[in-house]
């Protein structure tokens, strides 16, 4: 059992880190988008060692700390897609998406994830 205000922060923590990782693998990023049909076998290891295995975790957590009913699966891979597609937006056009900064979005990521995890209570937004 943890507390909605430290579940929210314990969100906000995984989507910086999320994002600092798909940072700090921004050249791989590239190559298996542009190359990997000429690299089968980095692309193949890269999905395997890397893609599943953290979908596969964030589906366990959310399996965890959602209420039964919640499709963990279907959540996480939205969830994980929405800062992924941030980050290879501001890597394709060079800028954030929309102008809006990486706090301000992990704002709303966090009250998505939260709303998720805990949708019998209102989740205040962080301008409030």
């Amino acid at each position: 059992t943890v507390s909605t205000p430290e579940l929210a922060d314990l969100v906000r923590a995984f989507g910086e880190g999320f994002l600092a990782q798909l940072d700090d693998r921004r050249d791989l990023t590239r190559i298996i988008e542009h190359d990997g049909d000429r690299f089968p076998e980095l692309r193949d290891r890269v999905r395997n060692e890397i893609i599943t295995p953290g979908y596969r975790a964030v589906t366990r957590a959310l399996a965890q700390l959602a209420p039964p009913d919640t499709d963990a699966a279907a959540h996480a891979a939205l969830l994980l897609a929405s800062l992924t597609g941030r980050r290879r937006t501001a890597w394709t056009f060079g800028h954030t998406s929309y102008r809006i900064s990486d706090a301000r979005a992990l704002d709303a990521w966090t009250t998505h994830c939260s709303s998720v995890l805990r949708p019998d209570i209102e989740h205040p937004r962080p301008d409030q």
